[in-house]
């Protein structure tokens, strides 16, 4: 036990699990007060849940995951980036988290430009991304009204990585 503070063991502001087999979020209770940056890469997680417990939570790191729906997230003002990868689809969770302001879809499934109607709403979203070196592209980086039809929905992106935009061409637009 810490001194002058017998009710915790330990306090983290980071939790690193990487390739652990993790099939959910759980037990976080303990280090919620102090947690910041949390990554469980490359796990067997579906959802997304219990994630009350964080309230300091500020880096959510989920990708290579199994991860269908994003929802429970809208609350969390402070998280700041995030990389969620590898997602069976994206959809109606997504546009519910209105203080994002990184999203990074590298190596996921989506292939249709009208997926960008769901990121309309993320009136914070400042970061978006299709394409990452280590994690693989995204099938719809290769459609060929992608970049202009990302340009023009989403106009609060000011850093967009999906096709080397910058924030001078977004706001432009």
């Amino acid at each position: 036990m810490l001194p002058g503070d017998p009710g915790k063991l330990f306090t983290f502001s980071t939790i690193v699990l990487i390739n652990c087999g993790l099939k959910e979020l759980s037990n976080l209770e303990p280090v919620g007060d102090s947690l910041v940056h949390l990554c469980l890469s490359n796990q067997n997680i579906t959802q997304i849940c219990g994630l009350s417990a964080l309230p300091q939570l500020r880096r959510l790191y989920l990708q290579q995951n199994r991860i269908a729906q994003i929802e429970g997230l809208e609350r969390w003002e402070a998280l700041l980036n995030n990389a969620i990868r590898s997602l069976k689809a994206t959809g109606g969770g997504v546009s519910e988290l209105v203080n994002l302001k990184t999203l990074n879809l590298a190596n996921n499934r989506i292939r249709d430009v009208e997926e960008f109607e769901h990121l309309r709403k993320l009136i914070a979203l400042r970061q978006l991304t299709f394409r990452d070196e280590h994690f693989g592209s995204n099938p719809i980086a290769d459609h060929p009204d992608y970049r202009s039809f990302a340009i023009t929905t989403l106009k609060q992106v000011c850093s967009p990585q999906f096709a080397y935009i910058h924030c001078a061409t977004t706001q432009a637009s």
